[in-house]
């Protein structure tokens, strides 16, 4: 609207002509490296689906929407006093000054700078640190008694104004909120923009409508579904594939024992991993199952236990013992995986998967040229390269079959591993 019409115009033709001379290049490249069938077959025909779901979206139930309101704003009140009793004053949990004056001035607690920034964090991930590892012996001497229990109440009052987001409101410091006026279209929907080549992955991207309103639908937590009823005379039907990430992984190794296990569907990596690990039968639910079941995730793509820990909540000596256990049980993931894509990509420079897609891996070639060796990062970047690839592929390629024989269905959504 601050554009004068006749900029927007010449803007309009340099795109259309531009794009179309582009057009022929990127044809004479892909066809010069073998991948003018992948687009034909394949990335083209994602095109009216991405749209389908862009253009779709999902209707919002009000009642519910309302009855979410009430509930998070009602936990929020609950909340509230706790925090402000434990911390000892009126905070906003959502200011990093604040929340970082009050965990050094107060409790004592060091904090550390983000990775690759040179400014002092005390977000999610910094905060998840200090709940599940150990402080060192000169932090243990001044840190304030109970810190835990304040962190986990500050931690917790952020995810409460975060979900007001998913509910449609706007939670303000103190519990007073304001409608998200943006949360959806102004005939009830909730649109996405869809990205098809968004991730490195062959996954969709998603993010707030071209009309700016909206949100990324992928981010819906599953308890805020409860809003979106399916469409009058129609069900919501969700397919996805079971364990596929650990099921690729498991082949690349050639770990017998997993495929025997995938193999049988009375079965459970995650169930017999961790009774074995931690030598009980286990229960879905548990803190030990949550460690098992990251632990397998984890394992699979080098992740260590300090990160396991901080993302599932899980005690760093936990998390170390269901990795250490995986790579004990299943030796084969390190030696035949691991080593192996390494090992390609220093001599190839790239990693074709189980589809024929092949990805360059510029970054990891480049730091091993300038430094010598292959970083930590851009190895987990490779052994996570192939399963994430070849999973959303798979989920793409049943989508477009199931659009061919089915007229009747309507698309919403796709995930990682579903739609």
């Amino acid at each position: 609207s601050k554009i004068p019409d006749e900029q927007l115009w010449k803007y309009n033709c340099k795109d259309t002509y531009y794009t179309l001379k582009a057009a022929d290049e990127i044809y004479k490249t892909l066809s010069g490296n073998g991948m003018l069938a992948l687009w034909e077959d394949y990335g083209k025909k994602l095109f009216p689906i991405a749209l389908e779901i862009q253009k779709r979206g999902l209707e919002v139930d009000n009642q519910s929407k309302e009855e979410l309101q009430r509930i998070i704003i009602e936990e929020y009140h609950k909340l509230r006093p706790q925090v402000v009793d434990a911390v000892g004053y009126e905070i906003n949990v959502n200011s990093p000054k604040a929340v970082q004056k009050h965990l050094r001035e107060n409790l004592h607690l060091p904090l550390r700078k983000k990775r690759g920034r040179d400014t002092i964090t005390a977000d999610e991930d910094a905060l998840m640190g200090f709940l599940t590892k150990p402080l060192s012996k000169t932090a243990q001497k001044v840190v304030k008694p109970g810190y835990k229990g304040q962190l986990t109440l500050i931690m917790k009052e952020r995810h409460l104004r975060k979900a007001g987001t998913y509910a449609g409101i706007k939670v303000a410091s103190g519990g007073a909120y304001t409608p998200d006026v943006l949360f959806n279209d102004s005939d009830g929907v909730v649109r996405s923009q869809v990205n098809i080549t968004g991730t490195k992955t062959w996954r969709f991207s998603m993010q707030e409508s071209p009309r700016g309103t909206g949100w990324n639908l992928q981010t819906a937590p599953k308890w805020a579904r409860i809003i979106f009823p399916a469409p009058k005379g129609r069900i919501f039907l969700q397919p996805d594939q079971k364990q596929a990430e650990a099921r690729v992984v498991a082949y690349y190794a050639k770990c017998k024992k997993q495929i025997e296990l995938f193999n049988d569907a009375s079965r459970s990596i995650h169930l017999e991993f961790g009774s074995k690990v931690f030598k009980r039968q286990l229960s879905k639910d548990t803190p030990e199952y949550t460690a098992a079941k990251s632990g397998v995730h984890g394992g699979n793509f080098r992740m260590q236990a300090d990160k396991l820990a901080k993302t599932t909540g899980v005690p760093v000596e936990t998390c170390e013992l269901a990795i250490d256990g995986y790579h004990s049980t299943y030796p084969e993931i390190r030696l035949n995986y691991h080593n192996w894509a390494k090992a390609e990509v220093l001599s190839k420079g790239y990693l074709i998967n189980s589809f024929g897609l092949k990805r360059l891996f510029f970054h990891a070639r480049g730091g091993v040229e300038l430094t010598g060796k292959l970083s930590d990062d851009d190895w987990n970047d490779i052994c996570s390269w192939l399963p994430q690839s070849t999973v959303p592929f798979i989920t793409n390629i049943t989508l477009m079959r199931v659009c061919d024989i089915l007229d009747y269905i309507w698309i919403h959504q796709q995930g990682h591993d579903a739609f």
